[in-house]
């Protein structure tokens, strides 16, 4: 009986650099910049943060998520497809 195996490598500052799936066989890839922020990959474009550093957008193939935050820097709504 076979199964789904996933696989996770991760950069030296311990941010996710690569994930795998056994069943599918595919690899994804995620970018992060200076400041350990998401940039690209893991099946996403077009990420921005806020100058706190809080993600802002993701793209997904003229989709897109949006988040918001409140005055302690909590996500207070997450919107998307």
């Amino acid at each position: 009986m076979g199964g789904e195996s996933r696989g996770y490598a991760y950069d030296f500052a311990q941010n996710l650099a690569k994930r795998t799936n056994s069943a599918g066989g595919s690899t994804v890839t995620a970018t992060v910049n200076a400041l350990n922020q998401l940039t690209s990959g893991l099946g996403h474009s077009g990420y921005s943060h806020d100058r706190r550093g809080n993600l802002l957008t993701a793209g997904v193939a003229g989709n897109g998520y949006a988040f918001a935050y409140d005055h302690e820097n909590q996500c207070a709504i997450a919107g998307g497809p």
